[in-house]
């Protein structure tokens, strides 16, 4: 699966990955919860998360530069388990 195949829907929570594409919409199935649905493209814009672009101070970065880097840090750096650290982020959990 790649950016191009996740999108997301205006009106609808979550990400979802196109199954096929149809004249007038999609057919999608969600990340979450693996429900397939077919919608309308008159009601709901798409959004694939290729096209998406973090503006910062310095430049605008595509979303997959951001994932990428993420993903090299973290093999010498991994996020912190906030389950463990028992500070105020851990009883958002």
């Amino acid at each position: 699966m790649n950016l191009s195949e996740i999108v997301s829907i205006t009106n609808m929570p979550g990400l979802w990955q196109i199954v096929k594409k149809r004249t007038d919409g999609m057919i999608v199935k969600s990340l979450l919860d693996d429900k397939t649905t077919f919608v309308s493209q008159r009601q709901n814009m798409f959004t694939p998360l290729e096209n998406i672009t973090m503006y910062t101070n310095d430049e605008p970065l595509e979303l997959k530069s951001i994932l990428l880097t993420m993903k090299k840090v973290s093999k010498t750096n991994p996020p912190a388990d906030v389950k463990a650290d028992g500070g105020d982020f851990a009883r958002l959990f």
